[in-house]
């Protein structure tokens, strides 16, 4: 008996769920009535089995009292599926808010809430701000505005001192925007002020740079929100550098100076280069000098990165210039040994021996952070003596000693430089002893590359 309430109660809910999951919140679901859409659904379009069974209605003009009956049933139906007040969907909701909170009563307070928001939002939205049930209000909102149902954004001015207020202000606007943009905007033009204007208008152009990026920019540039409002100029044209960046650089030429440019011509340096790298170094070229750098190091990062890594490593090693540069060397070098360390390893020899223990620390880098002790060894005692280990061993330990100080104090130890080496086994030493005081000690006391005065010493400073 158990098992099958159980099973009742598994079916409600799944029905619930199914219910919500395809709720279509949009104007198209508001417009008709439910009487319209049930009969809609029932009598469907016309067919050519409709025609045939009108030709037959025809041809026989008498009805049975079993038809008649269902006609009456029919009505009858109609006539209760129609004659829902928000009073009903208000007590249903006041009747399962005070019931035990779980996924069922949860689901069917979601639906009572879009049915009642349906017919009175205002109420709707009072209820879950009495209760506090924000995701709800979310759901009345999104009806209301897709309504285009002005009469709560109103009532809504009330509540501007409520901790929520400027969410529920975008929420409502993104909604509005998506099904008519023009009058989403007017509305926040000339409803709103201050701080709240904005929110809103940045919640339209959220939504407009998706549909019509070059309305939108025209609308901005306009209104002057290029110069006044930033912040907005700079969300649109990171949406116009996404869908049509040859475009949007086109856009940023003409754009002024600061911050907000450098971040959109670094943005639109990786966008570049995710679709042709060549063609974005190309257009790097073109930039002012003090731009130049600094996209470089974008686009050969972001090739780095890609599935094209090895025509990366090509050209960088062509290129001497950018070997020179040594953020730029620094930053790709270093995606390369992300994406695939083993083919900096095969290639070392083809980079300038000044460069080569740049690539070494890369390496030591990546097999620290993303390898293992094994293969970390192996590598390492691959290197010849001298200056390519003591790369390796200095990034080694600055990569591994917070994690694993034991293994980062071995690594240590291999630092040809005696200053360096006493340094960084300190350094060690120190975070190794805040987990273990006794071990990190010991181990100071056993190395054979201290001398006695620097044991000491840092065993005095753990």
């Amino acid at each position: 008996m158990t098992m099958i309430k159980n099973r009742k109660i598994q079916l409600t809910l799944m029905c619930i769920i199914s219910l919500l999951a395809g709720f279509s919140l949009n104007a198209a679901f508001f417009a008709p009535s439910l009487k319209e859409q049930v009969r809609s659904k029932i009598q469907g379009p016309a067919t050519k089995t409709n025609n045939i069974v009108q030709r037959s209605a025809t041809q026989q003009p008498k009805t049975s009292n079993k038809v008649k009956l269902s006609k009456v049933s029919s009505n009858k139906a109609d006539t209760q599926v129609s004659s829902h007040q928000p009073s009903d969907f208000k007590n249903e909701a006041r009747h399962l808010v005070s019931k035990e909170e779980n996924l069922l009563n949860d689901a069917r307070l979601r639906v009572a809430i879009i049915q009642w928001a349906s017919q009175d939002p205002v109420s709707a939205m009072a209820f879950t701000i009495e209760h506090q049930k924000y995701r709800a209000s979310e759901l009345v909102l999104t009806v209301a505005a897709q309504q285009q149902n002005q009469v709560l954004l109103s009532w809504l001015s009330n509540k501007s001192q409520h901790q929520h207020y400027e969410t529920w202000l975008s929420s409502y606007f993104k909604h509005f925007a998506a099904i008519n943009t023009a009058t989403a905007l007017q509305l926040a033009q000339n409803k709103l002020q201050g701080r709240h204007k904005d929110i809103a208008t940045q919640a339209v152009i959220q939504v407009w740079v998706k549909t019509d990026i070059n309305a939108a920019l025209n609308w901005l540039h306009e209104h002057d929100y290029s110069s006044s409002q930033p912040s907005l100029y700079k969300l649109a044209l990171e949406s116009h550098i996404k869908q049509a960046p040859w475009e949007a650089s086109i856009e940023l030429m003409l754009m002024d100076e600061g911050e907000d440019k450098n971040q959109l011509i670094n943005l639109l340096a990786k966008t570049l280069s995710e679709h042709d790298a060549y063609d974005a170094i190309e257009w790097s070229e073109t930039l002012a000098q003090h731009h130049q750098q600094e996209a470089m190091s974008n686009i050969l990062t972001t090739w780095a990165s890609s599935n094209s890594a090895q025509n990366a490593l090509d050209f960088i090693i062509s290129r001497k210039d950018l070997q020179n540069s040594p953020e730029t060397f620094e930053a790709t070098i270093a995606a390369l040994a992300d994406k695939d360390r083993n083919l900096l390893i095969e290639r070392l020899d083809e980079f300038p021996e000044a460069k080569q223990d740049e690539v070494i620390q890369q390496v030591s880098r990546a097999i620290s952070t993303y390898g293992d002790e094994r293969e970390y060894n192996t590598w390492f005692n691959s290197l010849p003596m001298g200056s390519q280990r003591a790369a390796a061993s200095l990034t080694a330990v600055e990569a591994t000693f917070s994690k694993n100080p034991e293994a980062a104090f071995t690594l240590a130890e291999n630092i040809i430089n005696p200053q360096e080496r006493a340094k960084y086994i300190s350094k060690v030493a120190r975070v190794w002893a805040a987990t273990d005081e006794a071990q990190a000690k010991y181990a100071v006391m056993m190395s054979q590359t201290l001398t006695e005065a620097q044991k000491q010493q840092i065993i005095e400073s753990i």
